[in-house]
């Protein structure tokens, strides 16, 4: 499945339950973080941050819309961040200058 065909499950997903289409976007930017563009884009960063992100709410909505639980899962996601992902990240600038500019 690519990050294209994801994200179209999400959107057909939405019609079955929040949670499912939460886990489909999940996949698609996990599948989309393979193609980051070489140019450092503040938008770039969103391929590897919103699939935690919309696992972390897919958690949330299972367990009966409870913030705790995503909020748990996202500690443990930034937890399990390597070396290696956090370089990647600060290649690009940061969302929210790029937004105020």
């Amino acid at each position: 499945m690519t990050a294209f065909d994801a994200h179209r499950a999400a959107r057909a997903a939405r019609e079955r339950g929040l949670a499912a289409a939460d886990v489909a976007r999940a996949a698609g930017h996990a599948g989309g973080a393979a193609y980051l563009h070489p140019l450092a884009k503040a938008t770039q960063g969103g391929h590897i941050l919103m699939s935690a992100a919309h696992a972390a709410r897919a958690f949330e909505l299972d367990a009966g819309d409870t913030p705790d639980v995503g909020g748990d899962y996202i500690e443990k996601a930034t937890d399990l961040a390597s070396p290696i992902v956090m370089n990647v990240l600060m290649r690009y600038p940061n969302p929210r200058a790029a937004a105020a500019a």
